[in-house]
């Protein structure tokens, strides 16, 4: 329902009335100039709304899929690079002249083992930190 100009004015002199002048002038100051939601309108916003809970329900279950996808190959290459690795230490084991230096490149296999399931640590927390901040925005739309 419109409200008129004629309208706004009766209610204005009304509030003057029962309120005086500024209590009334500011009432009417947060009046909408048109018309205010129906009912309908706020249905279909919750309609549209779930709507695009669902798509992005569906596009977060997606994405966690591609991540454990991506998990499962990292574990594969992971483990055929320390396979790799055995069978280099091996050979190198059987070439190697003393054991101090086996000793010290296991030393730093470990180091860098260490860093790379610290990486692959921290890219796996921050994509479930991601997938949690969008389904705690998209909750937040309900």
């Amino acid at each position: 329902m419109t409200v008129t100009e004629q309208a706004r004015h009766r209610l204005y002199a009304h509030l003057e009335e029962i309120m005086g002048e500024e209590h009334a002038a500011a009432l009417t100051e947060w009046l909408p100039d048109g018309p205010l939601a129906s009912k309908a309108d706020i249905d279909d916003l919750r309609a549209a709304t779930k709507a695009d809970i669902e798509g992005l329900r569906a596009a977060t279950k997606a994405d966690i899929e591609g991540l454990r996808a991506d998990i499962d190959h990292l574990r594969a290459a992971t483990k055929a690079d320390i396979d790799h690795l055995r069978e280099v230490m091996d050979i190198r084991w059987e070439q190697t002249a003393t054991k101090a230096e086996v000793l010290t490149g296991l030393a730093g296999l470990q180091v860098e083992m260490h860093k790379g399931f610290t990486r692959q640590t921290w890219g796996l927390v921050t994509a479930v930190s991601v997938v949690n901040g969008l389904m705690l925005g998209a909750l937040r739309l309900v």
